[in-house]
Order: structure tokens, then C-alpha cells, then sequence
């Protein structure tokens, strides 16, 4: 099961905002995004650095803003897929 912030998964109605990461490759002016958005910032910063640590092509990354649904959290560490709810 994924925590999330104050124990609350966020929908796309939250009045907070969800936060994803992006990376900057080498001759490109904008940013790559994948579907993964967390909850925190701080998630989407650890996913961030995750990614980077593991790719080669990426020179940076960067944390923004989103109003898509929370779909990942982190769990001991690691990426996990926020469970669907029925």
C-alpha cells in the first residue's frame, strides 16, 4: 500500500497539487515527462534522481506541478504503483 501525503491519496479534485518529474536531454529545449506522478514533491524528487542515476542520456531533471492523478508513490525507496481503487 502507498502512504501518501497526511495519509490521504489525492485525486484529480484535490485542491493540492500532484507533482511529476521531467528530464532535460542534450539538444532539446523542454522537458521529457513519463506518465509517473506522486503525491509530493519530494516523491517526484526521488523519482527524479532515481532516474537520472540510471540513464545516461539525461542531463538533468526537473520537479513541476500537475493537476494529473497521483498514479506512483514511494515505498521503502522504491517506485510503486498507487493501487486501483475500485
Amino acid at each position: 500500500m502507498c502512504p501518501s501525503a497526511n495519509g490521504v491519496h489525492k485525486t484529480k479534485d484535490s485542491p493540492m497539487p500532484n507533482f511529476k518529474y521531467g528530464v532535460q536531454l542534450p539538444d532539446q529545449d523542454h522537458l521529457s515527462f513519463n506518465a509517473l506522478v506522486f503525491a509530493t514533491a519530494e516523491e517526484a524528487e526521488t523519482g527524479g534522481r532515481e532516474l537520472l542515476s540510471r540513464w545516461f542520456v539525461p542531463i538533468a531533471y526537473e520537479v513541476v506541478e500537475t493537476e494529473d492523478e497521483v498514479n506512483y508513490c514511494i515505498v521503502d525507496n522504491q517506485i510503486r504503483p498507487v493501487p486501483n481503487k475500485l
